[in-house]
């Protein structure tokens, strides 16, 4: 604010009744304020263009998670997204508890898989050792469940070298006594 408007509006408070200090610290008032209206709008942010950022994240973070979720389900061990499968499998167990059975399906699926796609004992071995895991925490009379399971690991016993034949066997003659 200019010196002589300044000396106006205090010279105008004087005159309506406000004492020196009133008059002063008016001014002083009306000054920060012609301060503030000379702030270009461009450096001012409207508080709904903040949001812009935050609600972007809020709608695309679930959109990414839902897809890898859904890109992982048919990966098996060794792949980057198997661990999203697994998560997302463990997420559903606690969900609902007889999901378990699709778990136990899918592990002797994915045996049967590795054993065909020749992925190495190894990772036989680990999906193995987390089917019996599901089948043992599985305990149900699902006879449909365990027959499939069955059947697919039965194959994979057909297909795989001498040292998962032998995994593949032990597995087996432990899901007589599960079941």
């Amino acid at each position: 604010m200019k010196r002589e408007l300044q000396t106006t509006l205090k010279h105008e408070l004087l005159s309506a009744g406000a004492s020196k200090s009133e008059a002063d610290e008016l001014a002083a008032v009306a000054q920060r304020l012609q301060a503030l209206r000379a702030i270009p709008e461009s450096q001012t942010t409207r508080p709904h263009f903040r949001l812009v950022p935050v609600l972007s994240v809020a709608v695309v973070a679930p959109l990414v998670g839902m897809a890898l979720v859904t890109f992982s389900q048919p990966s098996l061990p060794g792949s980057w997204l198997y661990p999203v499968k697994r998560l997302s499998e463990n997420t559903a167990v606690a969900a609902n508890p007889n999901y378990r059975a699709t778990l136990m399906m899918r592990r002797a699926d994915e045996v049967r898989q590795l054993v065909a796609d020749d992925a190495g004992a190894d990772k036989v071995s680990a999906t193995l050792s987390t089917y019996q895991a599901e089948a043992t925490a599985y305990k149900s009379v699902n006879y449909p469940a365990f027959t499939y399971c069955r059947s697919n690991l039965k194959q994979a016993e057909q297909h795989a070298n001498s040292a998962e034949k032998a995994q593949i066997a032990a597995v087996l003659k432990n899901l007589g006594d599960v079941n």
